[in-house]
């Protein structure tokens, strides 16, 4: 292969390789651009008890999770729903 053609087909590999490596900098860009925000809510923990603690939260705001009325006692499953 001589040089010139060798050349030619590095440049050319370079020319085709920059429009994906802009693309990839400007969705980086991108995301650090977007700022996230959160809303925390304390559940609290159901009257009486002593522990909670949330697992899942589903689309729709239903939060899952387990609960116990002691340190000692058996956990149980708890819902809250909507707060």
């Amino acid at each position: 292969m001589k040089a010139s053609t060798r050349t030619r087909a590095v440049v050319l590999s370079a020319l085709l390789t920059i429009p994906s490596c802009m693309s990839a900098q400007q969705d980086a860009q991108a995301r650090r651009d977007h700022t996230r925000h959160y809303h925390v809510t304390d559940l609290a923990l159901p009257p009486g008890w002593t522990f909670s603690q949330a697992s899942t939260i589903s689309a729709t705001g239903v939060i899952s999770g387990i609960a116990a009325p002691t340190p000692a006692s058996p956990q149980r499953a708890v819902v809250w729903d909507h707060g």
